[in-house]
């Protein structure tokens, strides 16, 4: 049994250990943001970063065969891009689209815009977020295949391409909409910048946005992966 004079000695003790609880409890979240931010702009090797474009630009996810595919040529966009968001809950996330289609633009040196919803006809690039139940019928009506659809599906968020001579013309965007808001601002960032030409994903680097294994959000490109979309937008290549 304590005494009065022992539990008034324990009083700050215990005060103490309350201010540093809700101190925790309200900085834990920013210090975490601050890891974040922090591991996602850390370089990589040079080694690291050549395997890394390599694998991302010869490669597509659906490939099966293992290595790399050097009889594959570089598919890249030299048309201005436009970007018509489909529907409602596309346009909720027009702020998150125009970020990184500002960021992508600068990198790429490509003219990269949203495009009115009254002027449709000169958009190249479609953003669906929808159901899994639409988005076959959605897909369907692009005139895009079974295997297609179901690349979109498995995927959760994924992209279709279409070019000629390793030109892109068009891209279609689908996230499905029953993921939480922040995958949702993750595939954004993602599959934008895939649809550039960056097809496959790999973890050859951890800190990337084509890393699956990388399971926390973020709405924001990594910095090795700036460097994927200058490199491949270089004139030189």
């Amino acid at each position: 049994m304590l005494t009065i004079r022992q539990k008034r000695k324990l009083y700050p003790t215990l005060l103490l250990v309350v201010a540093l609880a809700i101190c925790w409890q309200l900085y834990a979240q920013k210090a975490k943001e601050i890891l974040v931010d922090w591991n996602l702009d850390r370089l990589a090797s040079n080694q690291q970063l050549i395997d890394k474009f390599e694998w991302t630009v010869f490669r597509q996810d659906s490939d099966t065969q293992p290595g790399f595919l050097p009889d594959r040529r570089l598919n890249k966009w030299q048309l201005p891009i436009r970007v018509l968001l489909k529907n409602r809950e596309a346009i909720e996330y027009r702020e998150q689209v125009v970020a990184i289609l500002r960021d992508l633009s600068r990198l790429s040196g490509l003219s990269i815009q949203v495009v009115n919803g009254k002027n449709p006809q000169s958009a190249n690039v479609a953003f669906y977020m929808t159901s899994p139940e639409d988005t076959e019928v959605i897909l369907r009506a692009e005139n895009y295949s079974q295997d297609n659809i179901d690349f979109i599906e498995i995927g959760g968020c994924s992209f279709i391409t279409s070019n000629i001579n390793n030109h892109i013309q068009k891209d279609v965007i689908v996230i499905l909409n029953h993921y939480e808001d922040a995958f949702k601002k993750r595939c954004i960032v993602e599959e934008f910048t895939q649809s550039l030409g960056l097809y496959a994903d790999t973890d050859i680097i951890w800190n990337s946005v084509m890393n699956e294994k990388l399971t926390h959000p973020f709405d924001r490109l990594p910095l090795n992966d700036k460097i994927m979309v200058r490199t491949l937008y270089d004139k030189r290549l």
